[in-house]
């Protein structure tokens, strides 16, 4: 008897979705927007050295800049209009504390960085100041998806 009922519940559910759809084309847009989780790399010139992160699909992110590594979490917002600009909000948990590619030693345990994305295309992206994306200071190219 409990199976019947689950059935007609569940039937009755299916054939109200199939009444409550729309008969008319083009009434559902869809919207893809980019997801910022894979390897990314960062050249910095002065020394040819690659920086890279890697946003994992679990919030979770490993930093490697010459013999620094970083981990820590984020989150990342994509734009609700869609407007190839994203927001990023980065807390180290760990940093071992040596030199960057920039050749700096700053322990960024504890540290919180928001960043705004700005997307140039599905693999390139740049770490801007701004929701605007003027003042952008690192461009990053996908390695990995």
């Amino acid at each position: 008897m409990k199976k019947l009922i689950l059935f007609s519940v569940c039937l009755l559910g299916y054939t109200s979705i199939l009444a409550a759809s729309p008969n008319q084309e083009n009434d559902i847009n869809i919207m893809i927007r980019p997801a910022i989780y894979g390897l990314w790399g960062m050249k910095i010139p002065e020394n040819q050295c690659i920086e890279y992160y890697n946003f994992k699909n679990n919030g979770q992110a490993i930093i490697h800049s010459a013999k620094e590594w970083s981990t820590g979490i984020y989150e990342y917002q994509p734009s609700d209009e869609n407007n190839e600009i994203g927001a990023l909000a980065l807390q180290i948990k760990y940093d071992n504390n040596e030199k960057d590619c920039s050749n700096q030693q700053i322990n960024q345990t504890g540290e919180v960085s928001q960043y705004f994305i700005h997307w140039k295309d599905d693999n390139n992206i740049q770490f801007c100041d701004s929701a605007k994306g003027t003042k952008c200071f690192a461009d990053l190219k996908r390695v990995l998806p």
